[in-house]
């Protein structure tokens, strides 16, 4: 049969082609008619294309489908001569500026000498002019005849386009519209494809899958549904008039309404009591208003018990405002079939227009190669997009003879160390992936791949750009996020014109961002929407904030540090920020270790800077960083407030290192602000009024503003779901906000290293699950407890030394899930009494002077982690742990001698614990004793997977008898921590047959391994961990492997070795 794939992939190349611009004529100044010529000739060839699909040809599929391919060929080869032409253009602007430079072009015989250029374009479009007139013959002699074509402005008028680029979209969307998912595109997907089928032909009901060509084409779909189906590519044209008329017009009843009415009642009279399939594909729309409407249109329509709606969409919000009654989410493919899927999914394509996606899609499909090195090759034909994978870190070798490296499109690396010598000969190559494979250096050989168009760098060890890489003038995307060695983009990066995006994997909040130098010029850079995180140079030659005035297609997040080098507020506001509507998060950096000596003048130049940079107001996340100004600029103080623009899309709000700063901004009232993070404000000593709302009982203003007063009824943090207060060295009180209702969606309260903090609002945060506080300064914040003990889930007390006791509303916490007490001096006792049996985290450190642990203990039937670590102290009846059937880890370290024992004797009972650690014993007899009273023998279910013994600081041998504790067939990790006096680790270590790593910490005096023979025995071992053991590091040098105390020869067969966090050996790959 004719493949239908193929027609697409034809199609769309001629019709890409068809779709170039050629205004700049001045070059093409002998060949013009040339070009006229061409253009008409992939219009008849498109003609043609219309009519293979036609059953009529099924008789000499053979020659049809040699034919399509030959088109796809020719359209390939006219695609690239087209881009030398677009490239010329741009090298003669970028490097023709001066009269000596075009003499010397001139002159050569090179091709940058323009007479050369235009002889060799006109041959090879000529030759192209060829190959059409063949193809058009064939066309004939195979039967194929020339159909009419749509007209772009007839699908155009059903898309509501506009711009420059319809035709091209408008092809595009032809593509999508059509495009028959065969076999070998359907890899992985059969159950889906099932599950699918029956919902649609068998259920009264809704459904979403990306599957929806391969289902709308599907036989068993045609018999159900018969002619009744209609495919709409939405994507985000979510036009309900539009969509009734694709439908009337795929319904071959084309009336030229335009009236909605009148379109709706011509659909009533043709799908009146009739099966209908509805499939909009590709949708983005999430307002639930849109989306009523059209099922209420719809139910006007047909009869909803037979009508079946399909929505594909990548957005599972999407799917839920349409209201879905079944919502089919894809698994990820096996790896099998991840070798054969479309490469599009594989090579982190930016983020195209969704038709340019498929276009890449059905064109890549059929072109697309995986190479697993050294695997025995299968017959390819036609590579267009070449995958390299190999998982050695070597130089791969010479690319199979299989592909032509001039004809390849796409190289991805999924392992391997490139050949840039034969990778340089992809003259044509738009997209370059060799990402995370380890390299160091680009060479300057790149300058060659003049086509391209994508170029991924990123996750590799690249600590410099070469200057060549700025002559790829057709470039749009570079990536080089995860080079943290990279410090400074490449000089003469302004000569990019098509550049779009420059992604360095700036992080999401509080995320460590690799800050990057740029010299002058980016304000050349217009059409970038992509920046990465840059910080300012203090000179005349790096970029000024002032380059961001013409940036003005930046989207998504902005990210400047060095903002201690704008000086004035007129520099700031040159940057235009508040015209950028399209940047969703803005962060702004000052430099934290400034000198203070001239403290007067920075405030004020401070002030005025961020005064200066007011963001957008589509802006949802905001960080501000290193400010030494006293008063915060109006659009700070009063976010909600409309005195210019008001801030109320804002999601996440941080505020860190606002040293000078002495109350804080008013953010109250921001009503969709989920995320506060307030951090590092040293004058701060109250939070009152002014963090809510108002600043006094009756309505002030400020600067002619407006602050207000909040009404009794009035919500506050309304949206606030996380709460972060850290670090406010002067902070006594945070007063509650008693007149109205706030924090009523709080859900996580942290608060850390605020020492004089003694008083909290003690409200009821009727949504607190997650409550942290870290040396603060009294007992009452604990408070929260009492008042917030219904829904919270997790509690974390840390560093305080006034506490004696936790409140007894503890014991109430039906919901609590995990309890961490640690570093409280005084703390002398837990609650005790019907404890949570929802418990399953219980963590008690350097709590030293704790008497008992709760017996009670025994009945948190759902603990799985038990954790008491340095308690010496506890001397009190010890709770049995038997009846804990589900304990996976134990860890009892440094605690009292009767509940050290006592605890000890439970253990073989837990048939579930999988990690044990065991540590503080003064001596081998201690150790000797504990493992007596775990009486092994009589539990040999126990089946340990893990072991760490720590804190023995004088025990100098590991006991004969600790060997009890270690089941040989099962455990698989050993760790030994802190013994001081530890010389040697004994022979019985080669017993553990299942062990696969060993891992030693601070042992000083460690200086022998386990014999070679020993260490043989563990056939499962993989690595070996050490750190802070200088003797046993000096031993293990594999230089000095000779020398007669040498520890190197006992490990050098495992796989891998670490040594203070150094690989020394790694023999995994």
């Amino acid at each position: 049969m004719v493949d239908s794939l193929a027609i697409e992939a034809a199609k769309a190349m001629t019709k890409v082609v068809g779709a170039k611009a050629w205004e700049e004529i001045s070059l093409a100044w002998g060949f013009q008619s040339h070009l006229t010529t061409l253009n008409d000739k992939f219009m008849d060839t498109q003609a043609f294309l219309e009519d293979v699909g036609n059953s009529n040809h099924s008789h000499n599929s053979l020659l049809v489908n040699r034919w399509l391919r030959k088109v796809e060929d020719a359209a390939y080869f006219a695609d690239n001569v087209m881009d030398d032409y677009a490239y010329e253009l741009l090298r003669r602007k970028y490097e023709l500026s001066s009269f000596l430079t075009k003499v010397r072009d001139f002159v050569s015989c090179s091709s940058s000498n323009p007479v050369v250029f235009r002889l060799r374009i006109t041959r090879e479009v000529v030759e192209i002019l060829s190959k059409l007139e063949e193809l058009d013959k064939q066309a004939k002699r195979i039967g194929l005849q020339q159909v009419r074509l749509v007209t772009s402005e007839s699908v155009l008028s059903s898309r509501y386009y506009n711009d420059q680029e319809n035709y091209y979209y408008s092809s595009l969307y032809q593509v999508r519209k059509y495009a028959a998912a065969n076999a070998f595109e359907f890899v992985g997907r059969k159950d889906d494809e099932k599950k699918l089928l029956q919902l649609i032909c068998h259920a009264n009901g809704l459904g979403k899958t990306t599957l929806a060509r391969r289902l709308y084409h599907h036989e068993q779909v045609d018999r159900h549904f018969g002619k009744n189906k209609v495919w709409i590519c939405v994507s985000e044209d979510f036009n309900i008039v539009r969509i009734f008329k694709i439908m009337l017009e795929s319904l071959s009843y084309n009336y030229g309404l335009s009236d909605n009415g009148a379109i709706t009642n011509k659909l009533q009279e043709k799908l009146k009591g009739e099966k209908f399939l509805l499939i909009l594909d590709n949708v983005w729309e999430r307002n639930k208003g849109l989306w009523d409407s059209l099922r209420n249109e719809l139910q006007k329509i047909g009869d909803p018990s037979k009508t079946v709606i399909l929505i594909t969409t990548r957005i599972i919000e999407v799917a839920k405002k349409a209201g879905g009654v079944h919502i089919h989410s894809l698994k990820g493919l096996s790896e099998d079939d991840e070798e054969e899927v479309d490469i599009i999914d594989k090579i982190k394509w930016y983020k195209m227009h969704d038709l340019v996606h498929d276009l890449a899609s059905v064109v890549s499909e059929k072109n697309l190669f995986v190479w697993k090195v050294n695997s025995e090759l299968k017959e390819v034909d036609n590579v267009r997009h070449f995958v390299i994978n190999d998982k050695e870190d070597k130089t791969i070798p010479e690319f199979p003879a299989v592909v032509d490296i001039r004809n390849l499109r796409t190289i991805n690396f999924w392992g391997g160390v490139p050949r840039w010598d034969s990778i340089v000969c992809a003259r044509y190559m738009r997209v370059l992936i060799v990402a995370n494979i380890g390299l160091r250096d680009i060479p300057d050989d790149i300058e060659q791949l003049i086509h391209l168009r994508y170029l991924d760098l990123s996750y590799n060890k690249i600590s410099t750009l070469p200057e060549s890489i700025c002559k790829l003038y057709q470039i749009e995307t570079i990536r080089i996020e995860g080079n943290l060695s990279l410090k400074e983009l490449p000089r003469q990066l302004y000569k990019l014109g098509n550049l779009r995006h420059i992604e360095n994997g700036i992080t999401d909040f509080f995320g460590k961002v690799n800050y990057l130098l740029a010299s002058r010029g980016l304000r050349l850079l217009t059409n970038l929407q992509s920046l990465p995180a840059l910080k300012l140079y203090d000179g005349d030659e790096g970029w000024n904030i002032d380059e961001l005035e013409a940036l003005n297609e930046i989207k998504g997040t902005l990210c400047i540090s060095g903002l201690e080098n704008v000086k004035n507020k007129e520099e700031g506001r040159k940057a235009s920020l508040g015209r950028k509507d399209e940047i969703l998060e803005l962060l702004l950096q000052w430099s934290t270790s400034r000198e203070e000596s001239n403290n007067n003048v920075i405030m004020n130049i401070d002030e005025d800077v961020l005064g200066s940079l007011e963001p957008p107001p589509n802006i949802q996340s905001l960080m501000v960083e290193g400010f030494m100004g006293v008063e915060f600029p109006r659009w700070i103080k009063t976010m909600v407030v409309k005195h210019t623009i008001p801030l109320t899309k804002l999601i996440k709000v941080a505020l860190v290192d606002f040293e000078k700063c002495e109350q804080l901004p008013t953010l109250g009232q921001l009503p969709l602000l989920k995320y506060l993070r307030l951090e590092r404000f040293k004058k701060v000593e109250s939070i009152g009024n002014e963090f809510y709302n108002e600043r006094s009982n009756t309505a002030t203003t400020d600067n002619h503003i407006n602050i207000g007063i909040a009404s009794e009824k009035q919500v506050l943090f309304k949206a606030l779901t996380e709460l972060y207060i850290k670090k406010f060295e002067n902070l006594i009180t945070w007063m509650p906000k008693t007149s109205t209702n706030a924090f009523p969606s709080l859900e996580i309260l942290d608060i850390r290293k605020c020492p004089k903090l003694e008083r909290v609002p003690a409200l009821h945060f009727q949504s607190l699950n997650q409550l942290v506080l870290k040396k603060f300064g009294g007992a009452q914040p604990l408070d929260i407890i009492k008042y917030s003990y219904h829904t919270l889930k997790s509690i974390n007390v840390y560093g305080n030394s006034k506490i004696r006791s936790l409140p007894k509303e503890l014991l109430k916490c039906s919901n609590l899930e995990k309890l961490r007490v640690t570093d409280c001096d005084n703390l002398k006792s837990l609650p005790n009494g019907e404890m949570m049996t929802s418990l399953k985290e219980l963590d008690i450190r350097y709590c030293r002077k704790l008497g008992s642990i709760p017996t009670s203990i025994g009945k948190c039937t759902s603990l799985e982690f038990l954790e008491i670590v340095h308690c010496p102290s506890v001397t009190d009846v010890v709770p049995e742990l038997i009846t804990l059937q589900k304990l996976r880890r134990l860890e009892l370290i440094d605690l009292g001698e009767l509940m050290k024992l006592t605890m000890a004797q439970s253990i073989p009972q837990l048939h579930r614990l999988r990690d044990l650690s065991i540590g503080g014993f003064k001596d081998e007899e201690e150790i000797i004793t504990f493992v007596s009273q775990i009486e092994l023998a009589h539990s040999p279910s126990l089946s340990l997977r893990r072991l760490d013994i720590k804190k023995c600081p004088k025990v100098k041998n590991l006991p004969q008898q600790l060997k009890q504790l270690l089941p040989s067939s099962t455990l698989q990790s050993l760790r030994i921590e802190n013994f001081g006096e530890l010389e040697a680790l004994p022979e019985w270590i080669g017993d553990l047959s299942a062990l696969q790593k060993i891992e030693l910490r601070n042992c000083k005096e460690l200086k022998k391994l386990p014999s070679k023979e020993a260490m043989l025995r563990l056939f499962r071992i993989q690595m070996l961990d050490v750190k802070e053991c200088p003797l046993l590091k000096e031993r293990c040098d594999k230089q000095n492997n000779n020398a007669p105390d040498s520890q190197w020869p006992n490990i050098e067969h495992l796989p891998l070795i670490m040594f203070d966090g150094v690989t020394i050996q790694d023999m995994r790959r």
